[in-house]
Parts: structure tokens; C-alpha cells; sequence
């Protein structure tokens, strides 16, 4: 697993937004720099190679496809390991697992909303913007891991009721 450092990973995602012609690059680069960091704070970000969706298929393709024999070539042929290979014939594949891993619910539930609600895009373009923004990480980054540097608010604010009527 590779490290990386997250102003470079930042500042893709900037030419990423840039090179894709958006008008309002410069401000959504400064939302995702900062709610990355919020939404991972103290934590490692790992870049799965595959969605959960991916993994499912590339194993049903494998069992489907093996002989006993074959490892190596189903290895090669799928872009895995042959441990990986033998890890999925020994567990007769990856179940179909409905949850996601923290990457794929930021960039597929937090961040379009994020940016929605921060009324520099509408939500259907958030949800565009994310989807191809979550392609070009996984293309870029895949397998690696990111540690985010720390946010100096790592919560958001939470205002207090200043209502006394449960106190004694």
C-alpha cells in the first residue's frame, strides 16, 4: 500500500475540477479540501481498488472461469494476485455486502450533499461532480492510502438551546 501526501492529492483534485471545465472550480477545490479533512479527521483515508459491486463480479468471474489449475492465469486476467485469487476460491467468492467502505459513503452520500448544501452547485450536479470526482480518485489513487492533515475544527458547531426549563 502506497502513502501519500494529502496536498498532492488536494491539488489534483483541483486540476481535476479545472481541467474539467467547471466555472466554479476554485470554490468547490476549497469545500472538498476542507470537508475531506472534517469527515476523516485523525483517520487514514484508504482508496479501495474496487467497489464492493466490482469485487462481487471479478470473484463470480473467477470461480466461473477456474480449473484447479488456472490460478495465475485468472490472476493475470483479472488484474489481482494469485493470493488473491486463492483467498476468493477458498471462500467461494465475496459475498454481496451492501455496506461501503468510508471512501465510496463520503464520495457517494456526504460529499454531494455537502457540496449541495453549501449552494455553490445544485444536488443534481453534486451528484455528477462527486461521481466522476470518485472515478478519477480511484484511477489516480487506487490501493493507496492518505492521512489527512488535521482540521482545526474537527465538528462542526453545535449550538446550544439556551432554554433552562429542564434545570432545577
Amino acid at each position: 500500500m502506497k502513502n501519500f501526501k494529502s496536498e498532492r492529492f488536494f491539488s489534483d483534485i483541483s486540476a481535476f475540477l479545472k481541467e474539467s471545465s467547471h466555472d466554479r472550480a476554485e470554490e468547490l477545490s476549497a469545500l472538498i479540501a476542507e470537508k475531506f479533512p472534517w469527515y476523516f479527521w485523525r483517520v487514514t483515508v484508504y482508496i479501495p481498488t474496487a467497489s464492493k459491486a466490482q469485487q462481487f463480479e471479478r470473484a463470480k468471474s473467477i470461480l466461473a472461469k477456474f480449473k484447479s489449475n488456472n490460478h495465475s492465469e485468472l490472476a493475470l486476467e483479472h488484474g489481482v494476485s494469485v493470493q488473491t485469487v486463492y483467498k476468493i476460491i477458498k471462500s467461494k467468492g465475496i459475498k454481496s455486502d451492501p455496506s461501503k467502505t468510508a471512501f465510496f459513503e463520503f464520495m457517494d452520500d456526504v460529499l454531494p450533499v455537502e457540496l449541495a448544501r453549501s449552494g455553490v452547485i445544485g444536488a443534481d450536479e453534486a451528484v455528477s461532480l462527486c461521481s466522476n470526482l470518485k472515478q478519477f480518485i480511484m484511477s489516480r489513487y487506487s490501493g493507496c492510502s492518505l492521512g489527512m492533515p488535521h482540521s482545526s475544527k474537527p465538528y462542526p458547531e453545535i449550538k446550544h438551546s439556551t432554554n433552562q426549563s429542564h434545570a432545577n
